[in-house]
């Protein structure tokens, strides 16, 4: 794959995403996104291994790293997404493999089963509250959680003050923006 698709390019996302005052949905191409999990006792040396591609930080639970082009986004317990807007899947594991043993983790690519939904404005968790029980006075920059909205499976998190990114499966993606875009109405 030389370029990321994006679903709203190929028709499977209806254009224009929503906006009002307040809150603008977009579609975030993900180039790649490769899933790690590891093994029962191996969590803390893969974490160090992982960290020598975001500038020597370790993972946490419930946070995510960026540095070079790259997040590193906690998706469980001993799981972390690896992604990429610009590496291809074969360069992503290419950087990957070398890291992570087969004695210690397993890497499953995720590139195609996942849709990222970039919402920003100061509307955007008043829509997500509608049907969504995290609380996000205390989400700041870095944090992720894996939640429901309007009973689909998100993983949430938190690029900077304004924006927050939604990971969604791809078969899933038209009716999350629906949700908010029903959830916005009322701002229009």
């Amino acid at each position: 794959m030389d370029k990321p698709i994006r679903l709203t390019d190929a028709g499977l996302l209806t254009a224009p995403l929503p906006s009002c005052p307040g809150f603008a949905l977009d579609e975030m191409p993900i180039a790649s996104l490769w899933q790690v999990a590891a093994f029962k006792g191996c969590s803390d040396a893969l974490g160090e291994k992982l960290a020598g591609l975001f500038d020597g930080q370790t993972p946490q639970v419930g946070k995510s790293l960026a540095a070079n082009d790259m997040a590193l986004i906690w998706s469980g317990p001993d799981q972390w997404w690896l992604t990429s807007k610009t590496l291809t899947q074969e360069e992503l594991a290419e950087r990957l493999a070398p890291l992570v043993s087969p004695d210690e983790a397993v890497m499953l690519d995720l590139s195609h089963a996942r849709c990222c939904l970039r919402l920003t404005g100061e509307r955007r968790f008043d829509i997500l509250n509608k049907s969504c029980s995290l609380d996000f006075l205390h989400f700041q920059p870095g944090d992720v959680a894996m939640t429901l909205v309007e009973q689909l499976a998100v993983t949430l998190m938190a690029v900077d003050d304004d924006t927050t990114d939604l990971y969604v499966t791809t078969s899933f993606a038209q009716a999350l923006v629906d949700y908010l875009d029903h959830g916005a109405a009322e701002y229009h």
